[in-house]
């Protein structure tokens, strides 16, 4: 036989019922709003690897470039062999006159590239401590990778910065041709040959004369 007392029900609107809401509606409003986030599962729409970028490519007196952009500045500028897969049909002006200016630099008629807009949001901070100390070295001149490190803060560290300048995305506009080897002239891998990085610089010594 059964003994134990019968389930009575708690009035709906005894204090007892309405803490007992209360602590109901907590818990799930709780379970509702808590959400683990882990790291890489998802961009924020101001993420620079997410950001759109729009592409072409065009030949010069050094090979052919591709160019990247995004609205805050070039992005990308790279010797190709050939087109892109996609690139774009149209392009705003200030790409338009950056390329016009590349045109002619690498034609032997010196051009003005400071002032070209770059978006460098994709570097790491240190890649972009070395960037910015290249963007002030003077036109033609050469710096070492030790003297880089140490302008970049980080004395001694001349390998590091010579993985940032390979890593460089944006060729001649970061100028990565600048650095040379304490004993000779260093990496040019990315120019393809090193006779492309010697006219680089030949052109920037007529644009410092």
């Amino acid at each position: 036989m059964d003994l134990s007392l019968p389930a009575v029900p708690v009035p709906k609107h005894t204090p007892e019922a309405r803490a007992t809401r209360r602590r109901a509606r907590g818990t799930a409003e709780a379970r509702l709003q808590w959400r683990p986030f882990h790291s890489g599962t998802r961009r924020d729409s101001t993420d620079p690897v997410s950001a759109p970028r729009s592409s072409l490519s065009f030949a010069t007196g050094l090979g052919r470039l591709h160019l990247a952009w995004t609205e805050a500045g070039v992005c990308s500028l790279r010797f190709a062999e050939g087109r892109g897969d996609a690139e774009a049909r149209q392009a705003p002006g200030w790409v338009l006159e950056a390329v016009r200016r590349l045109m002619w630099h690498l034609a032997g008629r010196p051009q003005n590239l400071q002032n070209i807009p770059l978006d460098l949001s994709g570097l790491t901070p240190f890649q972009r401590r070395v960037a910015e100390v290249l963007r002030n070295t003077r036109a033609g001149q050469t710096i070492t990778y030790g003297e880089v490190a140490l302008l970049a803060g980080r004395p001694g560290a001349a390998r590091a910065v010579g993985q940032a300048v390979k890593a460089n995305p944006i060729l001649i506009l970061v100028p990565c041709h600048r650095v040379v080897a304490a004993d000779g002239p260093g990496g040019w891998s990315a120019f393809g040959t090193p006779e492309r990085k010697a006219r680089l610089l030949e052109l920037e010594r007529v644009t410092a004369g």
